[in-house]
């Protein structure tokens, strides 16, 4: 079998390490499997995924496609005319890239001839459905809200008869997906993690990365919080630092530092809050001093290692919540939206402590209560990694999505 991974970034968000460990399991699952990875971007993505002896190409998207996207209609709408008639513009300027950049995609999937295309990415389902060889099975990965992309979700329910199923990653995404279309089989298959990279059991705060320095000297005995996530502006960076104002508010006693993890890696405009807006939004509400941006990370395990808490603060129902999972399974406290697949992921007051999305009251009393109560951070960390450990490995992944290929009838050849 012949399978072609297609995803739209070559940088580290959760889509693109949930697929290469995919990948890892598939390779395991099916050892005579032919698997390459094609990307529209360079970067550390495709540099990973090679050093992991994948077979990798990239395949550069106009940068007009790439930035194009539904937040730029979402802000248009929120605003003026002119912003419309920019989005309109827009949209004009990706139609006319996107022509060339599909006779080049084509052409690309007759050399590789793959048995079958895997999209991973709302751009990669539209585009591989368009150009895919009529030999080549297609399903796709779905790790968003559909329902909630007024845009893309039309533009998928015109191409939907060439897809043979989506893989949903969690029964919300599922649910959501079939509200736009019923016509395409789905199958939810959890995302999982190498549980050994975030083994905490080397419990030393220290670090190489030098993007770490400033959380980690000097070294003070303090409760670490952070939010770790891409500065999508549904992640909730924003929540996160009002509910750090409201700590601070009523517990400026404690001896608590805040801690915001991560950076604005995708290209889609409009889309993602910069760091200097969030640092303009620190200002006002606090002081800088009380917030460590720390800016993109990639090897996330360190930091999972030197939190004490992590704060999930979506602000709309999250598809997932790789970073649950992942904080989870280091042994960390976790507070998370309980909301969409989320929901999913932990049982609230057991492995994680849920609060209602969008309630930044609720998320700074849920911090508070956890600073104050060490043994609730520890009994709460070690439930949240046995949960990790039961439900989230990526070696369930090979075996769980080759049984999906078998229900979409596409898996005859190993």
């Amino acid at each position: 079998m012949k399978i072609l991974f297609f995803n739209p970034s070559g940088l580290l968000g959760g889509g693109e390490r949930a697929l290469l460990d995919l990948m890892i399991s598939m390779r395991a699952r099916v050892p005579t499997a032919n698997i390459h990875l094609l990307i529209c971007e360079s970067g550390p993505f495709a540099e990973l995924a090679a050093k992991c002896d994948f077979s990798v190409s990239v395949l550069p998207m106009p940068k007009t496609l790439a930035n194009f996207g539904d937040s730029q209609l979402n802000l248009a709408a929120m605003n003026s005319e002119r912003k419309k008639s920019r989005w309109l513009l827009s949209l004009v300027g990706a139609s006319l890239a996107s022509v060339p950049y599909l006779l080049r995609l084509r052409s690309v999937l007759l050399s590789m001839s793959p048995d079958l295309i895997h999209s991973n990415g709302l751009k990669c389902h539209l585009l591989a459905a368009i150009a895919k060889p009529h030999f080549s099975v297609l399903i796709w990965h779905v790790r968003d809200m559909i329902g909630q992309r007024s845009v893309i979700s039309k533009l998928l329910r015109l191409v939907e008869k060439r897809v043979s199923g989506i893989i949903a990653i969690s029964q919300a995404v599922r649910k959501d997906f079939e509200r736009v279309s019923n016509n395409i089989p789905a199958v939810v298959v959890y995302d999982g993690i190498d549980l050994r990279r975030f083994n905490t059991s080397d419990k030393k705060r220290s670090f190489n990365s030098d993007r770490l320095d400033q959380m980690n000297s000097p070294f003070e005995d303090c409760i670490r919080i952070g939010i770790v996530a891409t500065f999508a502006r549904w992640k909730g960076q924003d929540l996160f630092l009002e509910a750090v104002a409201i700590f601070k508010s009523l517990r400026a006693d404690l001896n608590v530092k805040f801690y915001i993890v991560g950076g604005a890696i995708y290209k889609t405009t409009g889309s993602q809050f910069t760091e200097d807006e969030l640092k303009k939004l620190a200002e006002k509400l606090l002081c800088l001093r009380d917030i460590t941006f720390t800016g993109f990370i990639e090897d996330i395990t360190q930091v999972y290692k030197y939190l004490d808490i992590v704060v999930h603060a979506s602000t709309k129902p999250e598809p997932f919540g790789l970073t649950i999972v992942e904080a989870m399974a280091s042994g960390k406290a976790v507070i998370a939206a309980n909301a969409g697949g989320a929901a999913e992921i932990f049982q609230n007051d057991y492995d994680a402590l849920g609060v209602p999305p969008s309630n930044a009251c609720a998320l700074a009393a849920a911090m508070i209560r956890l600073a104050e109560d060490k043994v609730l951070r520890e009994r709460l960390g070690k439930a949240g990694q046995a949960t990790a450990i039961a439900r989230f490995s990526r070696d369930r992944l090979g075996a769980e999505m080759f049984a999906a290929y078998q229900a979409f009838n596409i898996a005859s050849k190993e």
